[in-house]
C-alpha cells in the first residue's frame, strides 16, 4: 500500500486488496500489489466470510508509533457486487464464523433484559448471549428478534455479540423467559450471561476498599 503516516486522517480507498485476520481482536492485514497495511475494525464494519476474494476497502488513515494503520469504514467486492451474509440458526452459528464476520440469525432470538448497551438474549437452542452495542430499539422480556445480523468479539475471554442496529427489530413476542433456579455454589464463569434465580439468599454490603 502507498499509505504512509503523512496520510494521517485521510479518507482513502484501496482497490483490489485481500484481507486476512491478524490474530488480535478486530485486527486485519490488508494487502495489495504494493505491500501490506494493518487495519482495525473499530467501527464494526461487516467483514466478509470469504477471505480468498479481492475487495475494495475504504477507511480512515491512522498511525501508531509512526506506522500507518487503516480504520475500516466500508468493504465491498472488488469492482462492485453484493457480499453475501452467511445465514445461521443460532449463536453457535455466529461463533462458527471468523471473529468480526456478520451473520444473520434466521431463527428467532428472545430478549431477556436490556440495560444501556447490554441486551441479554436466548436463542432457540436455549443458549444465552450478550448483545453489546448501541441499539435504537428497546426490548422487553419475551420480545423476539428474527433476522438480526451480528458478529462476535471477545471481552475478558468471554464472547459477546456485536449487532447491526438496523436489523434488530421486534418480530413478535412470546411468554417471558423464566430464570433457571440454581444454588450459589453451582455458579461458574462458564455460566456467563445465564438468567438465574438464587433462592433464600441474603445480601450484604461491604465497606469500600481503601487499600488502593
Amino acid at each position: 500500500s502507498d499509505v504512509t503516516p503523512a496520510n494521517w486522517g485521510h479518507y482513502v480507498v484501496l482497490k483490489n486488496v485481500t484481507i486476512a485476520t491478524a490474530g488480535a481482536n478486530k485486527t486485519y492485514n490488508v494487502t495489495d500489489a504494493n505491500g501490506t497495511i494493518q487495519a482495525y475494525n473499530n467501527f464494526n464494519v461487516s467483514i466478509p466470510a470469504d477471505l480468498t476474494a479481492t475487495y475494495d476497502v475504504t477507511g480512515i488513515v491512522s498511525t501508531y508509533k509512526n506506522n500507518p494503520q487503516l480504520l475500516f469504514t466500508d468493504i465491498t467486492l472488488a469492482g462492485g457486487g453484493t457480499i453475501a451474509i452467511p445465514e445461521v440458526n443460532d449463536f453457535a452459528g455466529v461463533y462458527s464464523q471468523p471473529k468480526g464476520t456478520n451473520a444473520k440469525v434466521v431463527k428467532p432470538i428472545t430478549a431477556i433484559y436490556q440495560n444501556g448497551s447490554n441486551l441479554w438474549v436466548k436463542d432457540e437452542q436455549g443458549a444465552y448471549g450478550l448483545v453489546y452495542g448501541a441499539l435504537s430499539n428497546r426490548f422487553a422480556n419475551g420480545d423476539q428478534i428474527t433476522g438480526g445480523v451480528m458478529s462476535w468479539t471477545e471481552y475478558n475471554n468471554m464472547k459477546e455479540l456485536v449487532p447491526v442496529d438496523t436489523t434488530f427489530t421486534k418480530s413478535g413476542s412470546v411468554a417471558p423467559v423464566e430464570p433457571e433456579e440454581t444454588a450459589l455454589e453451582e455458579i461458574s464463569q462458564d455460566m456467563a450471561h445465564y438468567y438465574l434465580l438464587v433462592k433464600n439468599a441474603t445480601l450484604t454490603q461491604e465497606a469500600n476498599d481503601t487499600t488502593g
